[in-house]
């Protein structure tokens, strides 16, 4: 059975899902996301822990796939050369303060 992967990021969370073919949910995660409101309607978090929290909900939930029997993990041949990334890195576009 095939499944898919989903990583969701919400104001005040991050969650990993795994759903199956039939759209059943196999597995999830949830980590809370800490929140800042400084002021009226802003709001703020720490960039560093949502993509922390992200790839450990991620991890957890392919880990739980693995040991189930629901995913295999792919070895390369010995003679595969290494594929170079499709995309180039450039600085970030800064939002005005």
């Amino acid at each position: 059975m095939k499944h898919i992967a989903v990583l969701d990021e919400g104001t005040t969370s991050t969650r990993a899902v795994l759903i199956a073919a039939d759209g059943s949910v196999v597995t999830e995660k949830n980590y809370k996301v800490d929140v800042h409101t400084p002021g009226g309607t802003r709001v703020e978090q720490d960039p560093k822990q949502i993509v922390d929290r992200s790839v450990q909900a991620l991890r957890e939930v392919l880990d739980q796939a693995r040991d189930q029997g629901w995913m295999s993990t792919a070895s390369p041949s010995p003679t595969s050369a290494p594929t170079p990334p499709s995309w180039t890195a450039r600085p970030a576009n800064r939002c005005p303060s």
